[in-house]
């Protein structure tokens, strides 16, 4: 059996130093990207002409975005999580907030059931009910520096001498699977690399309990994850890996830590039986067929559009297009994935 036959070609681009200002997450849904940038932004992107549409300048470091109806874009900021009426692209606004802690700078968030599950790198698990999507309601945190037997004091967040090692102090993505959320931590002096915690709703409360950690100093700087059939990728934006987890939501067992062929992998997106991987001015495409360990099947370097360092920060698959924000270049990328 040989690796894919899979090339990937640059396609267009919509630079805007005004709504992709320093664009950080994309997320593509009905010929739209919806796309949060560090310089307070929200931006609609047309994905088939690729212009934007419209957007708003309102936030403070934008980071995660996620359309939750065909009608309703969710952006989260250093301040919490705001819902956007997009029903006009041209003209978001902004129609419901949830300000507090645990729901600002939430660095990615996944769907359960009618909950947004986000990780916080202040050091949260942060859940909010979407139930209602122009009116969202707090439902719920989880301290990921505090165990269930030394509580944490927020006025001291680095003593972890008197604590248990099972914490995730900088919570960086979170992949949610049945009922367990999967957390990287991207602290650079972390020793838990990876945790895992059950989710349990009850009264329109969720509770999130740690289960499982991982420790492995090949994933230092973890810090996104996609999770397909039980395997989980993780991205480590300092080892310079991926690593992949057999029972990543179970008892997460590291089978292996893929070296990428660029240095500083911070996006990651699952497309069929291809993985995706964002470095610098890089992307690579790896077949994950066989056994679901990656094997490099195509890359391309683009200097002129993904300008290191941070560049290709975030990425999302519609269709064969490969959406990618460019951070330092204020700008969103689509390349053509060519299948064999």
């Amino acid at each position: 059996m040989t690796v894919a036959d899979v090339d990937i070609e640059y396609d267009a681009a919509v630079v805007d130093a005004e709504l992709l200002n320093r664009p950080h997450d994309v997320r593509v849904e009905g010929g739209r990207a919806y796309v949060a940038g560090k310089g307070g932004t929200f931006a609609v992107v047309d994905t088939g002409e690729m212009r934007v549409l419209g957007g708003l300048t309102c936030f403070d470091d934008a980071q995660v975005v996620c359309p939750v109806a065909p009608d309703c874009c969710y952006v989260g900021d250093a301040q919490g999580v705001f819902a956007v009426d997009v029903a006009d692209p041209t003209d978001p606004t902004v129609v419901a907030s949830i300000e507090r802690p645990s729901l600002g700078l939430l660095n990615g968030w996944d769907r359960w059931g009618p909950y947004l599950v986000g990780a916080s790198k202040r050091g949260y698990i942060g859940v909010v009910d979407v139930a209602d999507p122009a009116d969202p309601t707090f439902a719920g945190e989880r301290d990921t520096l505090a165990t269930s037997d030394v509580p944490l004091s927020r006025d001291d967040r680095t003593d972890f001498e008197e604590r248990d090692a099972a914490v995730v102090r900088s919570p960086h993505d979170v992949r949610v699977v049945g009922h367990r959320a999967v957390v990287p931590d991207q602290h650079p002096h972390a020793d838990r690399k990876l945790g895992v915690y059950e989710l349990d709703a009850a009264d329109g409360v969720v509770e999130a309990t740690p289960i499982a950690f991982h420790e492995d100093a090949r994933l230092r700087g973890a810090n996104r994850v996609v999770v397909r059939d039980g395997v989980g990728y993780v991205a480590a934006n300092y080892a310079d890996t991926v690593g992949v987890f057999a029972d990543v939501a179970g008892d997460p067992t590291l089978r292996a830590a893929v070296a990428t062929a660029a240095p500083g992998p911070n996006g990651l997106a699952l497309s069929g039986d291809l993985l995706f991987v964002g470095a610098g001015a890089t992307v690579e495409a790896y077949d994950v067929s066989r056994d679901r360990y990656p094997e490099l099947a195509a890359s391309i370097t683009d200097r002129e559009h993904l300008r290191t360092p941070g560049s290709a920060h975030d990425m999302d698959v519609a269709g064969d297009g490969l959406f990618v924000t460019a951070q330092p270049a204020d700008r969103l990328v689509r390349y053509e994935i060519r299948r064999g």
